[in-house]
């Protein structure tokens, strides 16, 4: 599967890019996404560094790196020239970040050092089904760490 779907992002990558878009890959991880081929940060990397475009690039969603890979940093920094796209959830419950284990002011701070300008996603299940008290969170993290104006 990872062969064939390489081969037809190869494909792709030239008709991306005559029209200046981006297509990004998303690595699951097996427990919420059970059958689905693409697990974590190697195969993920592994392809887009095959067909080598800068039209196929990774959505870096730090809930299923954290439950496929772990050591969410270093992993960043290994693979942060294929990073186009960020997302953000807490581990375990895919709840808003600050209600987990992922120490995300971290992250987002050294997302920052990278040079990531791009737009950072929160998809995630509000802690308690509390909408307000999860964006207020994400907001209070945002503040934290200096992400002015905030690009979620």
């Amino acid at each position: 599967m990872i062969k064939n779907y390489t081969r037809m992002l190869k494909w792709a990558a030239p008709r991306l890019e005559s029209e200046n878009m981006v297509a990004t890959v998303e690595p699951y991880n097996p427990w919420n996404h059970k059958g689905h081929f693409i697990y974590g940060k190697e195969p993920a990397l592994s392809i887009c560094r095959e067909v080598n475009s800068k039209s196929i690039k990774l959505n870096w969603d730090f809930f299923h790196m954290q439950r496929t890979n772990g050591n969410l940093i270093t992993n960043l920094e290994e693979g942060f020239d294929q990073v186009e796209y960020i997302q953000l959830a807490d581990a375990p419950g895919r709840n808003q970040p600050g209600s987990g284990e992922v120490a995300y002011g971290h992250i987002l701070t050294r997302l920052r050092e990278l040079g990531y300008q791009g737009f950072i996603g929160a998809e995630f299940f509000p802690k308690d089904k509390n909408a307000l008290k999860a964006a207020s969170d994400l907001a209070y993290l945002a503040k934290s760490v200096s992400l002015h104006p905030p690009r979620f």
